[in-house]
């Protein structure tokens, strides 16, 4: 059985992954938007038994399960690259990044030419329980206003 839950997750072409913390993660088209998951989470695992009783009516067991999510974590840690994993907001390169906590994944990208909402952004983020969605901004606007609210996140 873990085995059919390992192919489930290649069936849907993640992609695995880690942090400098040894944080293991895959993320998976879904809907349309790219899904990023930590595979110890609940969200990860729920999702995993889910596609298996969508694709074949089979029911996990939570050992098997387990023993899945071992497996996907040793290949996220040793056969993915590793990615710094950001919180709401992250800056690459001279562009701020700011996830929009919606169900379609969006980030708002920000740079000195103005914002736009985007999907599948350069950075990866993170999602903890508690973080809710933000408004999508109403029209691009200048990015001056913007990045000077988030110099902070600039480094020296």
């Amino acid at each position: 059985m873990a085995t059919r839950l390992v192919v489930v997750v290649e069936k849907a072409k993640g992609e695995f992954f880690h942090d400098r913390s040894r944080a293991a993660y895959v993320s998976i088209k879904e809907n349309g938007c790219r899904v990023t998951w930590n595979v110890d989470t609940t969200e990860f695992k729920d999702w995993l038994t889910f596609q298996l009783s969508r694709g074949s009516r089979a029911v996990a067991t939570s050992s098997a399960v387990d023993d899945a999510v071992k497996t996907l974590r040793g290949k996220a840690l040793y056969e993915g690259p590793q990615h710094e994993v950001h919180v709401r907001v992250a800056r690459h390169q001279d562009k701020v990044y700011l996830d929009l906590g919606d169900d379609h994944w969006r980030v708002v990208e920000i740079d000195s030419a103005g914002r736009r909402v985007m999907e599948r952004p350069p950075v990866w983020f993170r999602r903890p329980a508690g973080l809710l969605p933000l408004p999508e901004p109403k029209s691009p606007g200048s990015g001056r206003r913007d990045t000077r609210f988030f110099r902070v996140f600039q480094r020296s």
